[in-house]
């Protein structure tokens, strides 16, 4: 006999697309801001949305059935579990959510099977080229990456800065950090430090405007370039965040070895990612196996356990010396590793 208890949280999880479509589309129109300590109804959105009223309260109606709207005699509210989708809030979840909303996203997640079958990522059957191609190709989904990718740089920061020890560093190259977040969360916290920032051209195209806002500029160079080609000397710490989980092995081994041709004996690689266990069970945190699945489908990489890590870096001529606590909510933590004896592998 099934469990009817079963059963109804299948369902649940199986059309849970359907409410990750609802909140895309109230991200989409802007709803949270427009509604935001006020209530309206569904006429007056429609009118500044643009939209046909009787179908945009059907998706108000439902917005407010999973909590993210109030539904009242008098219109509709934004509930308090709403509030994060706001674009103008500290905090604000929207940049993280945006990308993953774009239509490729959707029809690359809609392949998972044939990703499945063939091991390879799905977004390269739906656009014909990698996900970085796609960001390329289309500059304003590029700039919602990067955004996304700075909320989580953010929020990371200021554990990183507090938690690692930069007392005898004087300088900190971050590559693949985008807009600087990161880079400039750690600078701001430790005067004494100098940055060198590389990425993309499109990666970096925000940073000078991060860097300034965080007062750090004045202590921070700006570097476009291919870190699988080379990166700058004269880092004590390499910071690498949620770089590796993006590529196969051997890309991997690539940026890592390039790092370790340039490191004095006491500079240190940071790789600054999710470690995932040996095992997986109920009580694993689902956002860690649910971004190893993004990765499948968007990209050739993956998330690693620390023997993993390990291999990798023995790989590229380095040895693990650590793996620190984690950073917040989101899982991250520290992995550092320094310069190995005798030639890489």
């Amino acid at each position: 006999m099934i469990d009817p208890m079963a059963a109804a949280n299948l369902y649940r999880l199986a059309f849970g697309f359907i409410p990750a479509q609802m909140i895309h589309a109230a991200v989409r129109l802007r709803i949270p801001d427009l509604i935001a300590g006020r209530t309206l109804t569904a006429g007056e959105l429609a009118e500044r949305t643009v939209t046909h009223a009787p179908a945009l309260r059907r998706l108000l109606r439902g917005l407010a059935s999973i909590g993210v709207l109030e539904e009242h005699d008098d219109g509709f509210r934004l509930a308090p579990a709403g509030e994060p989708l706001r674009s103008d809030v500290p905090g604000s979840v929207r940049p993280m959510l945006m990308p993953y909303f774009h239509e490729t996203m959707w029809a690359s997640w809609g392949r998972l099977t044939d990703c499945v079958r063939t091991g390879q990522p799905s977004v390269e059957t739906v656009t014909g080229g990698s996900v970085f191609d796609l960001f390329a190709a289309d500059p304003e989904l590029g700039a919602e990456f990067h955004a996304a990718m700075a909320v989580s740089g953010g929020a990371e920061a200021q554990a990183l800065a507090r938690s690692y020890d930069f007392g005898d560093v004087r300088t900190v190259v971050d590559l693949g950090g985008g807009n600087g977040a990161l880079l400039a969360g750690i600078l701001g916290h430790h005067p004494h430090l100098r940055g060198i920032l590389v990425d993309t051209p499109v990666g970096v195209a925000g940073a000078p405007d991060t860097l300034t806002a965080a007062g750090v500029a004045d202590r921070c160079d700006i570097v476009a370039e291919d870190f699988f080609a080379s990166v700058p000397d004269g880092g004590d710490r390499y910071v690498i965040k949620s770089v590796l989980h993006d590529w196969e092995d051997e890309r991997c081994v690539t940026l890592l070895g390039n790092c370790r041709r340039v490191m004095s004996d006491t500079a240190r690689v940071l790789i600054v990612e999710v470690v995932a266990p040996p095992v997986v069970d109920a009580t694993t945190d689902p956002f860690l196996t649910v971004s190893d699945l993004n990765l499948m489908v968007l990209t050739h990489g993956r998330e690693r356990t620390d023997e993993e890590f390990t291999e990798l870096l023995r790989a590229a001529g380095l040895e693990l010396t650590g793996i620190g606590a984690p950073l917040g909510f989101s899982g991250y933590r520290v992995i550092e590793a320094r310069t190995a004896a005798g030639p890489a592998q």
